[in-house]
C-alpha cells in the first residue's frame, strides 16, 4: 500500500480563492442591495405613519368645529373655532364660549405647530383671540393647505401636508366631512402673542 501524502498545488489554491472572492462579493452586492431595500420602503412607512398622526390629529378638531372656520393662505394657517354654551357663574344665564384652535406651518422650521386658546367675537362671523401656536404638532414638513367646500356652511375640508425624510417625500391628502357646517370665519381682528 502506497501512501499519498500530495496536498493542493498553487493553481488550486489561486481557483478556489478566486472562486471564494467571487462568490464573497456576489453575496456583499446582495446585503447591500437588501440593506438598500429595507430602508427605502422604512422611510416611506415612516413617512406615511407621521402624515397619519398628523392628519389624525387635525381631523379629530376640524371634523366637530362648529363656529366658524378659516385658512389663511399668506402664513398657512388653519383656524378653527368652537362654541360651547356654559351658564354663567355670576347670573345663571346660558352664554356661549369660543375655541380657537390654531394649525399653523412654519417654513422656515419645516413644522406645524399648534395652539389653543379661548376667543370671544367681535361681530357675527369675526372673533378677536391670541395668535399662537406654540405647540409642536410634527415636523419634516415641506408643505400645508387646506381647501373648503360648501354653499351655507362648510361641509368639506382637504387638508394636504407634504412630509419629507432625508430624499423622499410624501403628500398625504384627506378629505373631511364636517358634521356641523361652521360658516366661514374672518379673523381680521388678531392679537399678538
Amino acid at each position: 500500500m502506497k501512501n499519498n501524502h500530495k496536498g493542493f498545488s498553487l493553481v488550486e489554491m489561486i481557483i478556489s480563492t478566486a472562486i471564494l472572492g467571487i462568490v464573497a462579493v456576489a453575496s456583499l452586492g446582495f446585503l447591500a442591495s437588501g440593506s438598500r431595500g429595507f430602508s427605502s420602503v422604512s422611510g416611506n412607512v415612516n413617512l406615511q405613519y407621521k402624515s397619519q398622526l398628523a392628519m389624525n390629529n387635525i381631523q379629530e378638531r376640524i371634523i366637530d368645529c362648529n363656529a366658524g372656520i378659516y385658512f389663511n393662505d399668506a402664513t398657512d394657517t388653519l383656524y378653527l373655532l368652537d362654541s360651547e354654551t356654559v351658564p354663567n357663574a355670576e347670573t345663571g344665564e346660558d352664554e356661549a364660549v369660543y375655541t380657537t384652535h390654531i394649525f399653523r406651518y412654519d417654513g422656515t422650521k419645516n413644522a406645524v405647530y399648534y395652539g389653543e386658546c379661548q376667543a370671544s367675537m367681535e361681530y357675527t362671523g369675526e372673533y378677536l383671540f391670541t395668535d399662537s401656536a406654540p405647540d409642536l404638532l410634527t415636523d419634516g414638513v415641506s408643505g400645508f393647505h387646506v381647501d373648503m367646500n360648501g354653499d351655507a356652511g362648510i361641509s368639506e375640508a382637504t387638508v394636504t401636508m407634504t412630509f419629507f425624510i432625508r430624499n423622499k417625500s410624501f403628500t398625504g391628502t384627506q378629505a373631511i366631512a364636517l358634521r356641523n357646517r361652521p360658516p366661514l370665519a374672518t379673523v381680521t381682528a388678531l392679537s399678538a402673542p
